[in-house]
C-alpha cells in the first residue's frame, strides 16, 4: 500500500501548482499552458513530490525560472504570479532580479529557460513563434545578445568598482 502511495507521488508532484492555477480568474488556455510549463519543469529538473513545496535548491531554482518564463512571456501581475507558487508578490520580483542576475548564467538554468519559453511561444503564437524575431534577430540570437550583454555589464561594474577603491585609497 504504502509504495503505491508513493508511485502517485511521483507521478504528479505538481498538483499544488495546478490547484492554484485553475483557482485563478485566468483563460482557460492559460491554465492549461502554465499547467504544463511546471509539468514540464519540474519533469525536465527531475523534481519529484518529495521536492515540492520545499526549500531544496533545486525546487527554488526550478521556480525561479519558471516564474521567470510566466513573468516574460504572460501579462500577470506580480500577485497573480505569486498565487501560482504560492508566494508573496516581492518573492517574485525578487526571484526574476535572481534569475536575470545569476541563474542567467547558468547552464542548467538557461537549457530549462529556453525549453519552457519555447513552449509558451509556441502556445502562445502558434507555428510563427518559433522563428519569433525582432529587428532581424530571432528568439536565440536575442537571448544569447542579452546574456552577453549581462555578462559585459557585470564584468564593467566589477571594473568600476575596483577603479573607485583606487581612486578612495
Amino acid at each position: 500500500m504504502e509504495k503505491q502511495i508513493q508511485s502517485t507521488k511521483k507521478l504528479n508532484p505538481w498538483t499544488p501548482n495546478s490547484q492554484r492555477i485553475h483557482s485563478l480568474n485566468i483563460s482557460e488556455i492559460n491554465k492549461t499552458i502554465l499547467s504544463n510549463v511546471f509539468s514540464r519543469a519540474f519533469i525536465h529538473m527531475n523534481i519529484d513530490a518529495d521536492l515540492v513545496n520545499t526549500r531544496k535548491r533545486a525546487m527554488v531554482n526550478t521556480n525561479i525560472v519558471i516564474c521567470s518564463v510566466i513573468h516574460d512571456y504572460f501579462k500577470f501581475t506580480l500577485t497573480q504570479i505569486g498565487k501560482m507558487f504560492g508566494k508573496h508578490h516581492a518573492t517574485v520580483l525578487h526571484y526574476v532580479k535572481v534569475y536575470e542576475e545569476t541563474l542567467c548564467m547558468e547552464k542548467d538554468s538557461v537549457e530549462l529557460y529556453n525549453k519552457l519559453a519555447e513552449y509558451c511561444r509556441f502556445e502562445l503564437y502558434g507555428e510563427k513563434g518559433k522563428d519569433y524575431s525582432i529587428s532581424g534577430q530571432n528568439y536565440a540570437e536575442l537571448t544569447e545578445t542579452c546574456q552577453e550583454l549581462i555578462s559585459r555589464n557585470k564584468h564593467l561594474t566589477q571594473k568600476i568598482k575596483s577603479i573607485k577603491e583606487v581612486l578612495n585609497v
